[in-house]
């Protein structure tokens, strides 16, 4: 009985060696080939004293035993397996977020370990098939079922540890997508100041949905957009609404495009910002929109660092090279510039230079008034375009703020005829001018009476000039209080060195002279 127990004591010895060295060769993640051989060997005992777990369950316990025969293969065995763990364990973890390498020994210590677990494999196979097993079976059973849990208690910290290390890997890579993101956007910042996502966003905001169409559908448009180093220059009179096609082009482009790799980049010139938008600026400004959520190279990156460190700014020669390198990378650009009458004619030839040598693939549209000397800059290939407001839009338009206006909505429930009246006069009235009618039909919403509209028709201005005058008239008629807020407004909108948005306009009313806070009521 002492020989049985004796080799019941092997058998475990055995399983915990063999658990061991399996634990330690998965954490290695660099081993040779014939190394990860003895791997999978050794992975392969595990199901084997599985095997014989499940036998012991199955078998009589009074049968004879024939075990005592394996007591030296097992002893052999584990003597291999304690060799080789104690080499695998020679090399621990230096840091939780790396794992194990490979220690470096040779094939005869593999060779050694496949042939012991080999010869182990053969008796083991030739024992379950004999079926020669004795009362000292539940014995074994118990104590291999124990083996095979702790087995499985350190397969599961093995797994634990693989997903704590993987947690850990996570949660630098956020870390390192967060410092990438950071510094991307602090380069960007930098660079390009000028922030046109936000003025297309404000701009396209205006579009009455539906309109614009006629524009995109034009047959020099969809040359332009078809093309390759197309220009084309869509000049109006103010108020045609040449801003927000561009607005709507941008956004076309942008959406629809099925090159697989195009740029699209809009400029928005504006007389009170010529300071800020030097040809520089602008430049930047253009490959900012252009890399959007693609990655910054390395050349920005030297850029960035070699002027903070002087504490200087990029020059002209270089946002233009950086541009050029960005625009190589580009299957297709486009780029449009709107409102260039606003912008100094120094600058503006120097801008156009830039932007007509960046390369072929780059297509280019300009909106202006028609008083400027465009064709004298691009002699070439300049398709024309006339701009004036579409009376379908401009129809469309009227409607929608019908709609929205109570006043309006139950005058023209009231009179069904009154909706034709004012489309047709507004329409008539405007000459080409979207602004006009714009401005026409928000000074109808005014009336409170269907006779105060239908007045308000027959007396309508047929020019901005007069519109503006009548606008005045309006306001000077408001109350005291009322008065002085409109003219405050005006003042601030015309004084202003940069374009106002709305929640700027109403901070700066509701600073008071003389007082360091504003009123939170």
């Amino acid at each position: 009985m002492a020989d049985i127990v004796g080799l019941v004591a092997s058998v475990l010895q055995l399983v915990d060696t063999v658990a061991k060295a399996r634990k330690y060769i998965k954490d290695f993640c660099d081993a040779p080939k014939d190394q990860m051989q003895l791997l999978l060997e050794i992975q392969n005992l595990e199901m084997l004293l599985k095997a014989l777990d499940d036998r012991v369950r199955d078998n009589d316990p009074t049968r004879t035993s024939g075990m005592q025969a394996i007591e030296k293969p097992l002893i052999e065995l584990n003597g291999t397996m304690e060799r080789l763990t104690k080499k695998l364990n020679s090399k621990g973890i230096s840091k939780l977020s790396t794992r194990f390498t490979w220690p470096l020994w040779g094939k005869e210590d593999v060779q050694e370990g496949l042939n012991g677990i080999e010869r182990f494999k053969t008796l083991a196979n030739a024992w379950l098939g004999l079926d020669i097993w004795d009362s000292t079976q539940g014995m074994v059973h118990s104590n291999i079922f124990r083996s095979v849990k702790d087995i499985s208690f350190e397969q599961r910290i093995y797994h634990d540890q693989i997903e704590t290390m993987s947690a850990l890997e996570a949660a630098a890579e956020v870390q390192r997508a967060d410092h990438d993101s950071s510094e991307r956007n602090k380069i960007m910042e930098w660079y390009s100041p000028l922030n046109f996502f936000q003025r297309q966003a404000d701009i396209l905001s205006t579009r009455q949905p539906g309109t614009g169409e006629w524009f995109l559908e034009n047959e020099l448009i969809r040359e332009w957009k078809s093309g390759t180093g197309k220009r084309v220059w869509c000049r109006g009179i103010p108020g045609a609404g040449k801003t927000v096609l561009a607005s709507i082009m941008a956004d076309d482009l942008r959406t629809n495009l099925d090159s697989s790799n195009p740029g699209v980049a809009v400029i928005y010139l504006n007389h009170k910002e010529s300071d800020a938008q030097s040809p520089s600026s602008l430049l930047a400004a253009v490959w900012r929109q252009l890399v959007f959520r693609k990655s910054i190279s390395s050349t920005m990156h030297q850029l960035y660092e070699m002027h903070r460190e002087q504490q200087t700014r990029p020059s002209l020669d270089e946002t233009f090279s950086v541009l050029c390198s960005t625009v190589s990378e580009l299957s297709s650009v486009f780029i449009v510039v709107d409102a260039l009458d606003e912008y100094p004619e120094e600058q503006r030839d120097t801008f156009l230079h830039c932007l007509l040598t960046l390369g072929p693939t780059v297509n280019l549209m300009l909106t202006s008034r028609p008083h400027i000397n465009v064709e004298g800059v691009i002699p070439n290939d300049l398709g024309i375009l006339e701009v004036r407001a579409n009376e379908d839009d401009i129809r469309q338009y009227i409607n929608a703020q019908i709609a929205k206006s109570s006043r309006l909505k139950a005058h023209t429930k009231n009179r069904p005829g009154l909706r034709g009246e004012i489309e047709r006069i507004i329409t008539s009235r405007c000459d080409g001018m979207f602004l006009l009618a714009k401005l026409h039909i928000e000074s109808l919403a005014t009336k409170q009476t269907v006779k105060a509209v239908r007045d308000a028709l027959e007396n309508m201005p047929a020019d901005l000039n007069s519109m503006y005058d009548d606008v005045m008239e309006r306001i000077n008629r408001q109350s005291e209080d009322d008065r002085n807020l409109a003219r405050r407004a005006l003042s601030w909108i015309s004084n202003a060195e940069a374009v106002l948005r709305t929640s700027e306009l109403t901070e700066a009313l509701a600073i008071e002279p003389g007082k360091l806070n504003l009123d939170p009521r």
